[in-house]
């Protein structure tokens, strides 16, 4: 019965009612501007990461959960996985940039590690 457990909290999508983790849309917190840089994430296990609204990449993939971190796992055709991972603290999504692939120059200085991302709605953003 342990391994069940176990097992169960990194199944994609995982919601524990005790992380304060839902589905839904986190956007950069104190962010200006019309297109924030968010992260979505659906019941299905879906997520995503748009970092920059500049770019024609939009990082799309699966999410894990284990413990108290979140990994977005991007499949990138054959190439090596493309991971980010973020803390989960107080229903909020922290970025953690050295278990993170590397962000483009122009958008790692606006995204540090530790930067902040809070619940917005649980409407996608994109469908």
């Amino acid at each position: 019965m342990a391994v069940l457990v176990g097992l169960s909290a990194c199944r994609p999508g995982n919601r524990d009612t005790d992380s304060a983790l839902k589905s839904g849309v986190y956007t950069l917190k104190d962010a200006a501007g019309e297109l924030p840089p968010f992260i979505q994430l659906g019941d299905d296990g879906v997520g995503i990461f748009a970092y920059s609204m500049i770019t024609s990449y939009l990082p799309i993939g699966t999410y894990q959960r284990s413990g108290d971190t979140l990994y977005l796992r991007i499949d990138t055709q054959g190439e090596p996985v493309i991971q980010y991972a973020f803390t989960i603290a107080d229903g909020e999504l922290m970025f953690i940039q050295d278990q993170s692939a590397p962000l483009p120059d122009f958008v790692a200085e606006d995204i540090p590690d530790g930067t902040v991302f809070v619940y917005t709605t649980a409407e996608p953003y994109i469908h």
